[in-house]
């Protein structure tokens, strides 16, 4: 089944991030992508440029705050759109940290000062900060996904997985992408738990921790060790 989907994000968020991430092989993804076109509903392929953002000395990072701007073309027409990702925790292959969404304008950077001042550190001066970004590393893959419900034959619980295949580069350097996703819409972990659990069970599963953006970072700093 396919179906229209509509922008990524809504122009405004303030949520909890919720998603299970695992990495897979070659012959896993191919069977697991063909199940889940047979048994969930298909939503439109993105292809998704990121570009994380910090200040040289990393303030950011630091604080285990990440900033970036993605950008997509979705049933022709283009979208951007600027997110701010605080620390939360990892565990098992469960990533669970607070977001916040805005859209992107023209501007090439992101603007930290439209973004609601309490969810920043205490002390941090941003209007700093904000001036000092720049492009650390960029993130671009094709994003395959699709939209299910727990129980498959229509629970309550609501998810969307996606197949994410490309590359991070920094600099000169390049690492691979190829890794599932399986992010919490609506409903409970629990039952988010449970449709990964019967995943994992008919597939070559492995919990992943490692964030495309700290795995950008780690990238970016052997480049600066050199």
């Amino acid at each position: 089944m396919t179906q229209d989907s509509s922008p990524i994000c809504s122009a405004t968020r303030s949520a909890t991030e919720c998603e299970l991430k695992f990495s897979l092989s070659d012959d896993t993804a191919r069977a697991l992508c063909d199940y889940l076109d047979a048994h969930t509903t298909s939503l439109s392929t993105l292809q998704l440029g990121n570009e994380y953002f910090d200040t040289p000395d990393g303030d950011l990072n630091q604080q285990r705050i990440g900033c970036r701007i993605r950008r997509w073309t979705d049933n022709g027409r283009e979208h951007a759109e600027q997110t701010i990702k605080l620390a939360g925790q990892i565990k098992d292959g469960l990533h669970q940290r607070p977001e916040y969404n805005l859209p992107q304008g023209k501007q090439q950077t992101p603007d930290l000062t439209s973004f609601a001042p309490q969810i920043w550190p205490v002390n941090m001066d941003m209007s700093a900060v904000n001036k000092a970004l720049q492009c650390i590393f960029k993130v671009e893959f094709e994003r395959r996904r699709w939209h299910a419900n727990w129980p498959l034959s229509g629970g309550a619980t609501s998810v969307e997985i996606v197949f994410d295949q490309g590359f991070i580069y920094a600099g000169a350097k390049q690492e691979a992408i190829f890794e599932i996703e399986i992010e919490l819409l609506e409903g409970s972990v629990d039952d988010l738990l449970q449709l990964a659990k019967m995943l994992t069970s008919k597939f070559k599963l492995h919990e992943f921790n490692k964030s495309k953006a700290e795995r950008g970072f780690a990238l970016a700093a052997k480049i600066s060790q050199q």
